[in-house]
């Protein structure tokens, strides 16, 4: 596949102006770099995925008409590339998700829903100064410390962490020599906080905001996706008192607004916002390709007086700045991730 060109206004703009720090490659097929489970890739849930991003029609998606599996990797990635770099955004961190293992630290097919290789997300890097690399290691598998070498040698802009569908546990004494490896190395963790909706959970637990304190007390740079979680719909008081807390204790804590261009995420994100410290500590994403959902802040935007874009990741970047996303949200991910990356 070519190389995508950066248009000639794309060249004149400056760096650092935005940045989306959450933004997922999927790969369908094992030549393509990775894995997708039978049930999960046939599943509505994923098929919608697919139309909301435009490589699947409205109908096939419906009654599950799917091209090859190695025809959804190139439109996927395709879709991304060209969609970043004619988007607004100055980066996307591109992530990687390893998958499940067995307690011999054998991968385990069944159990992963989907997974991404750390290389495939290299090579696609590669393709575009605009994507940054976005590593995924699950530290149960038996050649982890291999694994996170590479990644290290490749310069990660952060490490995509997904426990609950992973199926580790970010507070076991176990874990200590990975994330100390991250914390000498300064590589950032994102890592999923809350019910996830996307995928299904092996272990809702292991992504409660005690596991990512976990982490924060470890001294790691930690992002916390999607506000932090929460309850669809409702922002519960208690998750929020305790997101706030945490930001008050640790100053290595970042919050990502990933995702919350969503109905269900709407009380959520519209708070966080709102408070002051919370504020101070939010960076931008998108959680590219879940849909965005214009309709349900059609009061904002209409406010502001923008048309919501075609394009992807402008049009979540519009739907945010009607809520009140400014630049030091958008510029805020660059002194989150590793520096190093962009070199």
């Amino acid at each position: 596949m070519a190389l995508c060109g950066r248009s000639e206004q794309r060249k004149e703009r400056e760096v650092g102006k935005k940045i989306d720090v959450h933004c997922h490659l999927f790969a369908f097929s094992e030549s393509g770099g990775g894995y997708v489970h039978p049930k999960f890739v046939k599943s509505l849930r994923a098929r919608w995925y697919m139309h909301s991003i435009g490589i699947l029609g409205r109908e096939d998606a419906l009654y599950g008409r799917l091209p090859k599996l190695e025809e959804l990797d190139e439109k996927y990635a395709n879709n991304l590339v060209h969609g970043v770099e004619a988007s607004t955004l100055d980066h996307a961190v591109i992530l990687a998700l390893d998958g499940v293992y067995d307690a011999k630290g054998r991968f385990d097919r069944e159990r992963t829903p989907k997974s991404v290789t750390n290389e495939r997300v290299v090579n696609l890097c590669s393709w575009s100064p605009k994507l940054l690399f976005g590593a995924s290691i699950n530290p149960m598998r038996r050649d982890a410390k291999e694994e996170l070498a590479y990644c290290i040698e490749h310069k990660p802009a952060l490490m995509k962490s997904l426990s609950n569908v992973q199926g580790f546990d970010p507070a076991s004494r176990e874990h200590d020599w990975f994330y100390e490896e991250l914390r000498s190395h300064k590589i950032p963790v994102l890592q999923h906080i809350g019910l996830e909706l996307a995928v299904p959970n092996i272990d809702i637990r292991f992504a409660n905001l005690d596991r990512l304190e976990a982490i924060l007390r470890r001294g790691v740079v930690t992002i916390a996706a999607h506000c932090c979680g929460g309850r669809p719909f409702v922002d519960s008081e208690r998750t929020f008192a305790r997101m706030r807390a945490l930001a008050e204790k640790y100053p290595n804590l970042y919050i990502d607004i990933s995702a919350m261009a969503s109905v269900h995420r709407k009380a959520r994100f519209k708070r966080s916002l709102k408070d002051p410290l919370i504020r101070s500590r939010l960076v931008y994403g998108t959680d590219f390709p879940i849909p965005t959902h214009p309709w349900a802040f059609g009061r904002e935007v209409t406010a502001s007086g923008v048309t919501v874009p075609k394009n992807y990741f402008d049009r979540d970047v519009a739907i945010k700045e009607a809520c009140g996303v400014d630049d030091a949200i958008f510029e805020r991910g660059y002194a989150a991730i590793a520096q190093r990356a962009l070199a």
